[in-house]
């Protein structure tokens, strides 16, 4: 079974999910771990983690999608990364439609690569983009 976990400091997560769930209107599993909303501190986003982690089965397919690369919240996930779990931090929107729009079949590790360099590619500064797209035409 596919399943995303979404996960952040502060609610970036949650509102991530209901974006994805807007989006994709998908029938997968997808969950979202909001860190630090409270005095709950490092300890305790560790056993959240490992508490989710233990409903999973061996066989699923599970993305992980963080805020920080070096953030506190993605390294909770280290010890869980496998052949079948797999982590990428600096999530965006496209990078998890892309991956959540396809089968579970296809969540491999070079199709992974593929849409982390895509969704690199969806990050623009939209002044510059027309600026240099422009035809010449100043009352656009």
């Amino acid at each position: 079974m596919k399943r995303f976990v979404f996960a952040s400091h502060h609610s970036m997560a949650a509102g991530l999910k209901d974006t994805m769930e807007f989006l994709t209107k998908s029938e997968d599993a997808l969950y979202d771990i909001s860190a630090y909303m409270n005095e709950a501190g490092d300890e305790d986003l560790a056993a959240i983690v490992k508490d989710l982690f233990e409903t999973f089965s061996p066989d699923d397919t599970v993305v992980v999608m963080t805020d920080l690369m070096s953030g506190s919240v993605n390294q909770k996930f280290f010890p869980y990364m496998n052949d079948h779990v797999f982590l990428l931090s600096g999530v965006n929107v496209p990078l998890a439609m892309q991956l959540m729009i396809v089968d579970e079949d296809m969540l491999t590790w070079d199709f992974i690569l593929e849409c982390v360099e895509e969704a690199r590619d969806q990050l623009v500064f939209i002044n510059d983009w027309q600026k240099q797209n422009s035809d010449g035409d100043e009352d656009e």
